[in-house]
């Protein structure tokens, strides 16, 4: 009877513990199907978001193009070049999509992609923290729950942007490469995995560009441990399903002829223009675009109440000085949980962070979105930063858990009122990372005017030219030739003060537009122009209100927050170099 009882017993004990590791197997893939479901939600049931960050706009038209079955091409600009910049793989998976739901607005079915990337990059990059990192449970459930409710995160959830395939695929990679192959016993699992993680890398660089970090970090972790041959290896493969694209580049950049040089359309078509011409240009880039990152977590991350921090930012006060206190405690928080993350195992991910986040600085453009394929991470490191700087003051480490939980229950409370912001902004207007960006009443009303009364060949010059063609059907190009975005964003002009509360250099900007707007719309036949008041900058209004003979207001908003004009160029414009 004892040997019985103790069979059974034993039994009981076999299945418990078989329940609950399939318990633990099963939650990462429910959490993903709530989160889908909780991103698309928000995604479908927004309002005509589409185009709102140009990007999204671009996949939008680029994907339609491939749709329509004429090639990888920008059908929103006049003359229709071939697109040479974005990767194709996003746009060609939208493309499938819109064979389906081919019309506009946009169908909710199309905004799943986006919810389950996100919902996969959330989750993985959790599974990443607890299995390869080897963060606690408490560090890990404390990040789920800010992650999967960060502002960021949801706000950009309702547009088709790349940010998270592209995070999702690299997390994906990273698992593969520091987990399943990190610890696989035989060569052979070794390279399978290594294979897997390298073809995911290349799917990420197909995805983005920003990818070549990613794919630099995979070579050189397996160069610092001295697996030669598995460098060469994922060096190989990488290389061989990019080949494809890189050709495509250089022959679409030849088809496209002089559309690829034309001023207004060059931004959207190639990195050229972000090329740097000096090393004061790049260093001055950095410098500046340090206190945009540091700002950028604490307002566009980490949710800092709205009224304090622009406060603090427009005039020196007693705010000023508190914010920048927090601001900078804040990053050394962070700094400290990356540091003992690092310390305890070195991992390509922390390469691949490290040069993701030079590339950034370096970039010539404010850095707050590229920031957001790291949210999880970010939130992560901070939160575990808090737990080791409190054990470490209160000398106990229990103390530094609970200090950590109580912080991030106060995060939590502005991430819920963030998102809620963000999900509630549906009828009168919605938000880019927390800003207005689009009064949807005016802009619908400007889409049906200059629907109703343009013609189909009409140019028309806007903020947001790939968002106005999904509307009316015209084709456009961008309201002003940004073409020096390093003297633009951080030219020598901009004082400490300005580093992050304007995007661009206004005296700068509008000596170029003065020296070259007229001849560049002349050139590409712009015969209406479309300004937003909310996102036009103050350079283009001061330009347009001081030449009348150029621009004849025609119509304007109900709430004067649209306004379109005629462009009717000089008679001697064609004369007139550009600079």
């Amino acid at each position: 009877m004892k040997k019985k009882s103790f069979s059974s017993s034993h039994i009981t004990k076999q299945l418990s513990t078989g329940n609950a590791q399939l318990l633990r197997q099963a939650l990462p893939w429910g959490l993903i199907c709530v989160l889908c479901v909780f991103y698309w939600y928000v995604a479908a049931s927004e309002p005509d978001t589409a185009g709102g960050w140009q990007d999204d706009g671009i996949y939008i038209t680029t994907a339609r193009s491939l749709a329509q079955g004429t090639g990888y091409r920008h059908i929103e600009n006049p003359g229709s070049p071939y697109q040479t910049k974005y990767p194709i793989l996003y746009p060609a998976i939208l493309s499938v999509a819109l064979r389906f739901f081919p019309g506009y607005p946009l169908a909710p079915a199309l905004f799943l992609s986006v919810a389950l990337t996100a919902a996969v990059f959330v989750v993985a990059s959790l599974v990443f923290m607890r299995r390869v990192l080897g963060m606690s449970r408490a560090v890990v459930l404390a990040t789920a729950a800010l992650a999967a409710f960060s502002p960021s995160i949801v706000s950009l959830a309702r547009f088709i942007l790349t940010d998270f395939p592209y995070a999702c695929l690299s997390v994906l990679a990273l698992l593969c490469i520091d987990g399943r192959y990190a610890s696989a016993r035989s060569d052979s699992c070794k390279r399978i995995w290594l294979i897997v993680g390298a073809l995911l890398v290349a799917a990420a660089m197909h995805t983005r560009s920003f990818g070549i970090t990613l794919a630099a970090a995979v070579i050189i972790r397996l160069m610092l441990r001295r697996r030669w041959t598995d460098a060469v290896l994922a060096a190989v493969v990488i290389v061989l399903c990019m080949s494809p694209w890189w050709c495509w580049q250089v022959w679409a950049s030849y088809q496209n002829g002089a559309l690829e040089h034309s001023v207004l359309l060059t931004p959207d078509l190639a990195y050229s223009a972000f090329a740097p011409n000096s090393i004061i240009q790049s260093l001055r880039t950095v410098w500046q675009n340090i206190f945009r990152t540091f700002f950028g977590i604490a307002y566009f991350e980490l949710a800092l109440p709205e009224s304090f921090f622009l406060a603090g930012m427009r005039e020196f006060s007693w705010r000023t000085i508190g914010l920048h206190g927090l601001v900078y405690s804040l990053i050394g928080l962070l700094a400290v949980g990356f540091r003992a993350t690092v310390k305890k195992s070195l991992k390509t991910i922390h390469i691949y962070f490290l040069l993701y986040t030079v590339f950034m600085l370096a970039w010539p453009f404010e850095p707050y979105r590229f920031i957001i394929v790291w949210t999880p991470f970010l939130l992560c490191f901070l939160v575990r930063g808090i737990e080791v700087a409190a054990a470490r003051i209160l000398q106990q480490p229990r103390s530094g858990s609970v200090v950590a939980s109580a912080a991030a229950i106060l995060l939590a409370a502005f991430f819920v009122h963030g998102a809620l912001r963000n999900i509630g902004s549906r009828t009168e207007s919605f938000y880019r990372l927390g800003q207005t960006a689009i009064v949807l009443k005016e802009d619908q009303a400007a889409a049906d005017y200059l629907r109703r009364m343009t013609k189909d060949d009409d140019v028309i010059a806007s903020a947001l030219p790939a968002r106005l063609f999904l509307q009316t059907g015209r084709r456009g190009v961008c309201l002003w030739h940004d073409n020096d975005p390093f003297d633009l964003y951080s030219g020598p002009e901009r004082t400490w003060q300005r580093f992050y509360v304007d995007g661009d250099s206004a005296e700068f900007q509008y000596r170029q537009i003065v020296s070259g707007l007229e001849a560049a719309y002349a050139a590409s036949s712009v015969r209406y122009m479309l300004v937003n008041l909310k996102m036009a900058p103050h350079a283009v209004l001061r330009f347009v209100s001081g030449h009348p003979e150029l621009f004849n207001l025609i119509w304007q908003s109900p709430e004067s927050t649209h306004q379109v004009f005629r462009f009717t160029p000089q008679p001697d414009t064609a004369l007139k170099s550009m600079p």
